[in-house]
């Protein structure tokens, strides 16, 4: 097998920050980890009998259902408790905050793994598989080649997404909506892409 590269830090989710930044007094922003002109690792997923795309988050410790995600899983009759968590700010410190907390199935590449997804109320997030996920999924990540694979079969790495087309039902739309939307290079990434490239990139 290729050796492959350590794999890079993550500076983890602009909205989740952004909603610390707004709740939280004491967030002071790191500059401290690179950024890569890597693709971002989306992966194919399906919840709730839907199927969709999420990001693989090294940043972010719990997988985060994503603003436009909760009322589907409430549509679906998934059921949420109220839970107070300490967050990690990036100065050390740590915050509390009041989330929702629920557990579902999340399939990928054919293997079922239950998963419990936090929301964090009034937060645009996006949807987010965070280290609980990677870790208990048991994924391997290759940013620099932009694939994935799980660790018992080191030999089947899977590229990261970077098309997704679904039938244009008003349900899948939907469904595009809360897992694909949004997700954007910011003016700080993707500086060494031509514009094409760049424009490729954001229609997803």
């Amino acid at each position: 097998m290729t050796s492959r590269p350590a794999p890079s830090c993550d500076n983890g989710d602009h909205a989740l920050k952004q909603y610390l930044r707004e709740r939280c007094q004491n967030y002071v922003k790191s500059d401290s980890c690179a950024v890569f002109d890597y693709p971002r690792p989306l992966v194919e997923i399906q919840v709730v009998n839907r199927k969709g795309v999420a990001i693989l988050d090294t940043g972010a410790t719990h997988p985060i259902a994503g603003s436009t995600l909760y009322p589907l899983l409430v549509d679906a009759g998934v059921k949420f408790t109220q839970s107070s968590r300490t967050i990690g700010l990036a100065d050390g410190s740590q915050q509390a905050c009041t989330t929702l907390e629920c557990v579902i199935n999340v399939t990928l590449q054919g293997r079922t793994i239950p998963t419990t997804f936090m929301v964090l109320p009034n937060a645009q997030t996006r949807t987010l598989l965070g280290r609980d996920f990677i870790t208990k999924a048991c994924i391997l990540l290759d940013l620099p080649q932009s694939s994935w694979c799980f660790n018992d079969v080191p030999h089947r790495w899977v590229p990261f997404v970077t098309s997704f087309e679904l039938v244009p039902t008003a349900s899948n739309m939907e469904l595009m909506k809360v897992e694909a939307a949004d997700v954007m290079l910011r003016d700080d990434e993707g500086t060494k892409l031509t514009t094409d490239q760049r424009v490729q990139l954001n229609a997803f």
